[in-house]
């Protein structure tokens, strides 16, 4: 989205539409350079000094004083190598895990701990399929994964949305399916892969933002 007159050229055949796209800076990573990133990513990590325990579990989080020059929290793991690890400082975040509770158990750590904490805002929408010759055009020009929104005054709700994450060549769905308090769920990604590009339909995904008042417990409420 960089190249100005492909830039200007969309977003002029886009306006009589009612839409606007994003310029923004972009590098496409690819569903088969994940790993390879993210390998570089542990190595830089572990370069530094830094551990990182994989197929580890935190258990409890526990304050353990009020001293800001010394370690303040005990964290309770599922490793027997690593049972407990003390920290000054902890970052707190959601799993991905099949069978996670959503952000039930991270609100009990919470409150456990006596922490103060703010609902934020959260993307939630849908994944379209269509045919992949769509979008040549745009890729043509040098627009590969575009990012494109309603101008505001086509929304009467004034909410949020944008076209996100696309394989716009063609790539295949994934399904990932877990058990959430109980209920089976199915959230589908898209993946983009040169060798299925022509092959299959082009994808992307539509998202709202929305401003949470409770935790996120259910993706389908």
């Amino acid at each position: 989205g960089t190249d100005a007159f492909a830039y200007n050229k969309w977003t002029r055949l886009l306006a009589p539409h009612g839409l606007s796209l994003e310029r923004l800076v972009q590098y496409h990573l690819g569903t088969q350079n994940g790993g390879r990133v993210m390998r570089r990513w542990a190595d830089f990590l572990e370069g530094n000094g830094i551990t990182i325990y994989t197929g580890t579990k935190s258990t409890d989080i526990i304050k353990i004083g009020d001293d800001p020059a010394q370690a303040r929290f005990r964290i309770h793991t599922n490793n027997p190598d690593h049972p407990t690890i003390t920290a000054r400082y902890v970052i707190l975040a959601r799993g991905r895990h099949k069978e996670h509770e959503g952000a039930e158990a991270p609100e009990r750590v919470w409150k456990s701990l006596g922490a103060e904490w703010v609902y934020g805002p959260a993307d939630t929408g849908l994944r379209i399929e269509f045919d992949n010759r769509a979008l040549l055009p745009m890729v043509e020009d040098g627009l590969y994964d575009v990012k494109i929104r309603p101008l505001r005054h086509c929304i009467p709700t004034g909410d949020k949305i944008r076209l996100f994450c696309g394989s716009p060549l063609g790539g295949s769905l994934y399904q990932e399916f877990l058990t959430q308090r109980g209920i089976k769920r199915v959230i589908v990604n898209g993946v983009s892969d040169p060798s299925m590009y022509g092959t299959k339909p082009a994808n992307f995904a539509v998202l709202e933002t929305i401003q949470l008042k409770s935790p996120y417990v259910d993706p389908v409420k």
